[in-house]
């Protein structure tokens, strides 16, 4: 029986089969000292043993997933963005102006805002009041509300939309709402 366990030995041999040497050897493997596995006596805490040292090479591996940050990389993934910002400001300066009002809502104060230079290039700074703002690409844009202000077209076209967005919202629950099946109003359907 001997002679069998010896052909069929490999490495996913089953705990209870190994022998203590066997089991020892596999310990230092794992770089358990091997003086110290000498010091154990019985195959229990060698296998108690190795399955700890397992599990700590699994955290090790999971440990080694922490994203690593290279200062240069990050420097340059900064310079990408900020001149992805500044071309999109440059597609706005570059486009025909256009005059916008973007009116108040209730309770709120008319806009102000104040252009400065930053770095050679102009930048909208909000003083006080109600804004509109969104950014495109990393290039935020801020327009002051109820006043008339000179925008760029694309800008004017997206304030326009997001407007008539919320001017028809809930559209489709209105009474007087026409029915598509029928071509009728809603409301003169509810009469009969």
């Amino acid at each position: 029986m001997v002679d069998i366990l010896q052909i069929c030995y490999n490495k996913n041999m089953p705990e209870e089969i190994k022998t203590l040497k066997e089991s020892r050897e596999e310990l230092t493997k794992l770089g358990f000292p091997q003086e110290d596995a000498k010091k154990l006596l019985t195959k229990a805490q060698i296998n108690a043993v190795i399955n700890a040292l397992k599990a700590s090479n699994v955290v090790k591996k999971v440990d080694t997933l922490e994203l690593k940050v290279n200062p240069k990389e990050e420097k340059q993934d900064e310079k990408r963005w900020i001149s992805k910002a500044e071309r999109q400001q440059d597609f706005f300066d570059s486009q025909p102006k256009v005059r916008v009002l973007i009116p108040l809502d209730p309770h709120e104060k008319q806009g102000v805002v104040r252009e400065v230079v930053v770095k050679g290039r102009k930048k909208i700074i909000h003083v006080s009041g109600a804004v509109w703002t969104k950014t495109f690409n990393g290039f935020m844009v801020i327009v002051p509300k109820g006043v008339y202000t000179e925008v760029a077209k694309a800008i004017a076209e997206n304030i326009a939309e997001e407007h008539n967005q919320t001017q028809h919202a809930g559209d489709q629950w209105l009474v007087d709402r026409i029915d598509p099946e029928t071509g009728k109003s809603v409301r003169s359907q509810l009469e009969q």
